[in-house]
């Protein structure tokens, strides 16, 4: 077995669950990651219980922040205190449950854009209900969302042999899509779109062999995943979502708060982020880093600055690119979620055609250079003389919290990188790290 970075769970999530920042339009909801006793901890539990966390911290697709979350080890003990302290609804996952993201939000939701509308409806109770004919009847606990307004406080897992329940199941024949039973309202079963976003990774089963196929899948070295279901399978096939994609518009909210000049600023390519810095945060002397973990995106900045393309020729620019490109590796057009909207509306003033021109013009002609660099793997160390002596504005998105990172990379190495840049840039008179957090 790999050895976690951990000894136990519980040194995890306090990590995980200090200090985190709450969505006041959510607070009513708790989200509950579950123990599973029947998996060790070692490395590959922790890698599905930090995945499971960057899945639920907050958002419709994780990408988010500020649920209330919690981690618990018995059921019981999370749904009495989460009932005393408040909260109206609560979404709970067992570790070893891989939940989707990637829903376009209208006609494929996410897990917890469900659990959202859960919330608003009249329904007590959505589980995977296990009703075997002639035996009590259960809920499988690898996830459930429940109204615990309306619960009475009898135990939702054993829900006994006295019940009533549909003719139609999932599957098999002890899959209902409902149960009734006397002590609680009707248990509802998740639908098959909602199975469709997520899976259960079943990982007590070849514990040792998945853990070692995923570890030598994320770590370059020789592996031969098993096809079927099963946890090391459908782990990857999660990884190998992800293609490199250019972001040639902003999603998030420019930052506006900021009342000060820089010497340096150091921002990303994504969309008009370095013009717009530049164009309110910088002054005649100011130098722009530019960077990227990929060549390719840097090579297509520049030349977007070179040519001075926005609004129609910035789209169009992104459709050459796509038909340039392998589109299995890399994404320069993707359609907007509902989510964004609010973003996007917030930037048009800035990369409105005229506006768009303007800041793109002035950064032409500015001290910028194209800087190589993971933020995940990278030494910092020409941070070193660029900022010595300097005022620094650093831009990082949410590069930390992004789910490629997250998959991709433990949870010390996300940290320490980030505790690493800030030593970096630590190194200038004065500096502000602006972006998400690594947790």
């Amino acid at each position: 077995m790999v050895k976690s970075n951990f000894n136990n769970a519980d040194e995890l999530f306090e990590l995980l669950l200090t200090d985190r920042t709450v969505n006041q339009k959510k607070k009513h909801l708790a989200f509950v990651i579950l123990e599973n006793n029947k998996i060790p901890w070692t490395w590959y539990k922790e890698k599905m219980a930090q995945y499971l966390y960057w899945n639920m911290q907050g958002g419709v697709t994780g990408a988010g922040s500020g649920h209330c979350l919690f981690y618990y080890k018995d059921i019981d003990t999370a749904l009495i205190e989460l009932k005393d302290k408040g909260f109206t609804h609560a979404m709970v996952c067992s570790i070893g449950m891989l939940i989707s993201g990637f829903g376009n939000q209208v006609e494929v939701k996410t897990p917890v854009q469900n659990f959202y509308e859960f919330s608003e409806s009249s329904e007590f109770m959505r589980a995977h209900i296990i009703a075997h004919p002639n035996k009590p009847a259960t809920i499988h606990t690898q996830h459930f969302e429940i109204d615990l307004t309306q619960w009475n406080g009898q135990s939702i897992i054993k829900l006994g042999e006295n019940y009533s329940r549909s003719d139609e199941n999932i599957h098999d024949d002890y899959t209902p899509l409902w149960i009734k039973t006397p002590n609680h309202p009707k248990i509802y079963n998740f639908t098959n779109e909602q199975r469709n976003e997520k899976w259960f990774l079943y990982p007590h089963r070849d514990y040792e062999k998945h853990e070692s196929i995923f570890y030598n899948y994320l770590n370059n070295k020789p592996c031969e995943p098993i096809s079927g279901y099963n946890s090391s399978r459908l782990f990857i096939n999660q990884c190998e979502r992800k293609r490199k994609r250019y972001y040639f518009e902003n999603n998030e909210p420019l930052p506006t708060h900021i009342n000060k000049k820089y010497d340096v600023i150091i921002a990303p390519t994504a969309g008009i982020m370095p013009e717009a810095l530049y164009d309110m945060y910088g002054h005649d002397k100011t130098k722009v880093i530019i960077f990227d973990y990929d060549q390719t995106f840097l090579d297509v900045k520049k030349k977007i600055i070179d040519c001075g393309f926005v609004g129609n020729d910035l789209r169009s620019y992104m459709k050459v690119l796509s038909n340039s490109y392998d589109r299995d590796e890399y994404v320069f057009l993707a359609g907007r979620t509902p989510n964004q909207f609010h973003a996007f509306d917030k930037n048009s003033e800035l990369t409105e055609d005229n506006n768009a021109q303007r800041i793109l013009d002035n950064l032409s002609n500015a001290d910028y250079q194209m800087q190589l660099c993971n933020m995940l793997e990278d030494d910092f160390d020409w941070i070193d003389e660029i900022v010595k002596g300097k005022s620094v504005l650093c831009y990082i998105s949410n590069i930390f919290k992004y789910y490629v990172v997250w998959m991709y990379y433990d949870i010390m190495t996300i940290k320490k990188q980030y505790e690493l840049l800030n030593d970096k840039l630590s190194l200038s008179d004065n500096y502000d790290l602006v972006g998400r957090s690594w947790h």
